[in-house]
């Protein structure tokens, strides 16, 4: 082996060991922003919780209760039993109000509901179903005045 090829080999390596290092550090600064991403989603699904208020800065949308209870007719194919969760809403303004209501199980499956509630009507949302008691939470419900 000749002097030049062995300087073509070394370099074919250093510059093979270059890109393995940019790519780390590509790898590494994707990374970040995935978490940076990922984190600000979560924050975000915190932040569309919003309602309108009156005048002295109450919430015009009230939820009363949330519940769930067991389906008398639908099983998994594991034979646990689903359960249909349940929210009652009520409007204490002088105003109709869209509300949209969605809740989210642990597999991230989401589910809701939308309705128009008149002034000072309570309105009961059915959600949906889920294969345990614990595994669904208001995920955020938001709601509007309609013009």
């Amino acid at each position: 082996m000749d002097i030049r090829d062995f300087a073509k080999v070394s370099n074919k390596i250093r510059k093979r060991r270059k890109i393995m290092v940019i790519k780390k550090y590509y790898l590494f600064i994707l990374g970040v922003f995935l978490f940076l991403y990922v984190s600000y989603g979560f924050y975000t699904v915190e932040a569309r919780t919003s309602v309108p208020t009156d005048q002295n800065g109450n919430d015009c949308i009230v939820l009363e209760k949330f519940w769930c209870q067991e389906s008398k007719y639908t099983r998994s194919r594991e034979g646990l039993p689903y359960y249909n969760y349940y929210a009652r809403v009520r409007n204490r303004c002088n105003a109709k109000i869209n509300v949209s209501l969605s809740i989210i199980d642990e597999k991230g499956h989401k589910s809701g509901h939308n309705n128009t509630i008149g002034p000072g009507q309570t309105y009961t949302f059915d959600l949906g179903i889920a294969n345990q008691s614990n595994a669904r939470d208001i995920l955020g419900y938001k709601a509007e005045v309609v013009k």
